[in-house]
């Protein structure tokens, strides 16, 4: 068959009615199967017969069972990226709705997919959304294989968007994206181990592939995009297991007030030596989610959090990584700046603020209300600090007369050896608890 036949059979089977009256699909199965692998011939019969069987399964079937898809599933390792590309789109369109098409694609997983992704991420996300439930079980089969396919996303993400990612993500649900968020954390140089089994031909795909802190990147990048998609993503639980993780290490602060930043010892005065490791790339984006999400608490939405675990991680953990970043400022505030931009200190003030909006927060935030006042300062390099840390003190102490009376000790002058908090901050209230205007000789900074 020339070559030129089938570029007038493409366009015309363009025309719904047109590919209804059409009656020579034998001819084309014969010569597709004919035809050199990866030739110009077998790329536009691939057009043609991708064509011809949109959304009619009487065709889908006729291609599974004339041995039409098996000859070209076995070509996914062949010919050039234009080939492979309407290669994915042939398969996309031939397993629609059609469940027996869809378990015979399953046993070209995962490396006819993983040749598919790696030439158009988009095609083989419509594959994996027509394959139905199938494309969860079989990415949920082996997490070593998922962490791929999100690196081969990650990668194509980095040029083009794709429509069919949102798609299929977005039809999954937040608890699969989050199970994607889980496996990439989870994965290791162990793990990964497995893929020197791979077949030779995808040795340079694979050491291709984009870092484990890239991929986390584009995942919380991408769940900020589909946020409306996700009205229950984040989930309470990740947020908590993140902050818990990321904050685990900071020394917990004392209940009874500030620990000084000079420590008598036996060897003489010593400073704090703690100092948090750089952020990872993805935390703007996750505290951008949290704060969105967390401020559905003023909103009393429907699908926000319950705020029972949540509160307890932020108003404890989050706060004490607050107070030993600040301790910083004192010896070198040019350090905690960076630090602190680095880590987002405005960002996660605003989720303790949305937080303190919670109920039964008054006593939970009691021991720690002294790190708010450590947060009333001015940075100008740090937009929104103290207004944010003067709201969270203002969340804090409105209708709790005992978290007020903590403030008034707290801020009053103290001559003796010990003060409780650093000469450097302020607090903006007044002896009566209630917010008062702070100037910038008061803030120390």
């Amino acid at each position: 068959m020339d070559v030129d036949v089938v570029k007038g059979y493409i366009k015309q089977s363009l025309n719904e009615e047109w590919r209804n009256q059409f009656q020579d699909h034998k001819i084309i199965s014969t010569e597709f199967c004919r035809a050199p692998i990866g030739g110009s011939l077998a790329l536009h019969l691939l057009k043609l017969m991708r064509n011809l069987c949109v959304r009619n399964q009487r065709i889908q079937d006729f291609w599974r069972c004339e041995g039409t898809l098996a000859t070209a599933l076995s070509t996914a390792g062949s010919g050039d990226r234009d080939y492979l590309k309407i290669l994915a789109t042939f398969i996309a369109n031939v397993v629609g709705d059609n469940d027996d098409n869809r378990l015979l694609l399953k046993e070209y997983y995962p490396w006819s997919f993983v040749r598919w992704a790696d030439v158009d991420i988009n095609a083989t996300f419509c594959i994996l959304q027509n394959m139905g439930d199938h494309a969860e079980e079989l990415l949920r089969s082996d997490p070593t294989m998922l962490f791929v396919f999100l690196g081969l996303t990650t990668r194509a993400s980095q040029t083009a968007g794709s429509d069919f990612v949102n798609i299929f993500f977005s039809k999954r649900g937040h608890q699969f994206f989050e199970y994607c968020i889980q496996i990439v954390e989870d994965m290791d140089i162990q793990k990964l181990r497995g893929l020197a089994d791979a077949p030779e031909s995808f040795y340079e795909i694979l050491q291709n592939l984009p870092s484990q802190e890239d991929i986390l990147t584009f995942l919380w990048c991408f769940g900020n995009e589909i946020l409306e998609e996700f009205p229950h993503f984040p989930s309470e639980d990740t947020v908590v297991r993140i902050f818990n993780q990321y904050m685990d290490k900071v020394p917990e602060a004392t209940m009874t007030g500030p620990i000084e930043v000079k420590n008598e010892t036996a060897g003489g005065a010593t400073s704090s030596t703690f100092e948090p490791t750089s952020a990872p790339s993805w935390w703007y984006d996750f505290t951008r989610l949290v704060i969105t999400r967390s401020g559905d608490f003023t909103e009393q939405r429907f699908d926000r959090w319950t705020g029972d675990k949540l509160k307890y991680s932020i108003l404890t953990r989050v706060l004490d990584f607050l107070q030993a970043i600040v301790t910083i400022r004192l010896q070198d505030p040019g350090k905690y700046v960076t630090i602190a931009t680095n880590w987002e200190v405005v960002g996660l003030l605003r989720i303790v603020a949305n937080t303190l909006l919670l109920k039964d927060t008054g006593t939970i935030i009691q021991p720690r209300i002294w790190i708010l006042l450590n947060h009333t300062f001015q940075a100008l390099e740090l937009p929104m600090l103290q207004e944010v840390g003067v709201y969270c003190v203002k969340l804090a102490t409105e209708a709790d007369v005992e978290n007020q009376k903590v403030v008034r000790d707290l801020v009053k002058v103290d001559n003796g050896e010990n003060y409780k908090i650093p000469d450097s901050v302020r607090a903006g209230l007044d002896s009566d608890g209630r917010l008062r205007p702070i100037s910038e000789d008061e803030m120390g900074g």
